[in-house]
């Protein structure tokens, strides 16, 4: 199953507002939140692309903030022809629910940022249920 994260900018579902207020946000600092966020309701095996724009000569921090109950979510940055810039794959530990890349661009350009939960062997929590959870993904800036 794939879920394709195309959300307008600031839409958030209730389930994920307050985790993106307590516990996504504050990752950022000390970058200035840009106001742009996209959070979802993620399953086990799902994926997910948003495309950003960034701009020449600016400091960036892309951060994915996910709930516990997805562990093995990481996110990769990657130009329009699938080339990947930064991936956080080798961050994925029980844990750390909050993934980003610190970054400066000399030129504008295109990114897009693909969130991929990877669940476990069994697909199933202890409850039997298939594992869901919050992805936000957010971007600051350094002035």
């Amino acid at each position: 199953m794939a879920l394709m994260l195309l959300l307008p900018p600031v839409n958030i579902n209730s389930q994920c507002k307050s985790f993106f207020r307590s516990r996504c946000l504050p990752q950022l600092s000390p970058y200035t939140f840009n106001g742009e966020v996209f959070a979802e309701t993620f399953f086990d095996k799902d994926t997910g692309i948003v495309d950003f724009v960034f701009y020449a000569n600016q400091q960036y921090r892309v951060g994915v903030c996910f709930q516990n109950t997805l562990p093995n979510t990481y996110f990769e940055v990657v130009d329009k022809d699938g080339v990947v810039y930064f991936s956080s794959k080798n961050m994925v530990k029980k844990d750390n629910t909050f993934h980003y890349w610190d970054f400066k661009t000399n030129t504008t350009i295109p990114l897009k940022i693909k969130v991929y939960t990877l669940g476990d062997e069994k697909g199933t929590s202890s409850t039997g249920l298939t594992p869901s959870g919050c992805v936000v993904i957010l971007t600051g800036f350094k002035e």
